[in-house]
């Protein structure tokens, strides 16, 4: 089969298979549906996925690269701006990224457990998740899941140097605090029937996410003393 006819059906069932997952949830879902979306046989999209997990997997490495594109068109939007402007719009772009795809940031969070559950070896073996690992999909993600953190550290390191951000410590540590801000705020605002107007906390969106916003640049520039000294050691030191 001619290569471009193949991507060009494989992205029609992949199309399909978002509206589905996203409608009736995973584990809802069946093939059968999937194939009437686009009045296709089920033994059709068996040929191009062989099975449930390995097109759910597509559809999340399609949030995976919506993700990936919108941070680089982010960047080069900003490029000439200092360390911490970027940074801020990298952050402020992660927001924009769930309240806009709110299903593609359901499949990253659920992505981002699933490694997590592979990697404790005291769970029980789950044929569900043994079936998610298996898909060619899930690999190409492990691939690029990373490049998230690449890129904004990359851009806080850049405005340690420039001055801009104030911070010294550990870009990751600066990442991983900002983003657990953020996840908060998107997890929840993601759950909110009234997205866009209050939270289910009666909290108005727009308030919460300038004050989310907020705390983030404020972590960028903390101007606490940092002991380099004593975190060279630290670092220096094995594990037992």
């Amino acid at each position: 089969m001619n290569r471009t006819k193949r991507i060009t059906k494989e992205n029609l069932i992949i199309d399909a298979a978002e509206k589905v997952f996203s409608t009736v949830g995973f584990r809802n879902a069946t093939m059968g549906e999937i194939a009437d979306k686009i009045q296709m046989s089920k033994g059709s999209v068996y040929f191009y996925f062989s099975s449930k997990e390995n097109l759910y997997m597509a559809v999340t490495h399609r949030a995976w690269q919506v993700l990936l594109d919108r941070h680089y068109y982010c960047l080069q939007s900003v490029k000439y701006k200092s360390g911490f402007e970027t940074t801020s719009e990298l952050f402020k772009f992660a927001m924009e990224f769930a309240e806009e795809h709110p299903y593609y940031f359901e499949l990253i969070m659920n992505f981002i457990a699933l490694i997590r559950s592979s990697n404790q070896q005291k769970l029980a073996k789950d044929k569900i998740r043994e079936a998610l690992e298996d898909s060619i999909y899930y690999r190409k993600i492990l691939d690029i899941n990373n490049l998230p953190l690449s890129i904004v550290t990359k851009e806080i390191e850049r405005g340690q140097k420039d001055g801009s951000i104030k911070n010294q410590r550990n870009p990751i540590l600066l990442y991983l605090s900002a983003w657990a801000l953020l996840t908060g705020y998107m997890t929840l605002n993601a759950s909110n029937s009234e997205r866009g107007k209050s939270t289910i906390f009666r909290v108005g969106v727009e308030d919460w996410r300038r004050y989310t916003m907020k705390m983030v640049q404020d972590i960028l520039n903390d101007e606490i003393e940092y002991d380099y000294q004593k975190q060279a050691i630290l670092e220096a030191t094995p594990e037992f």
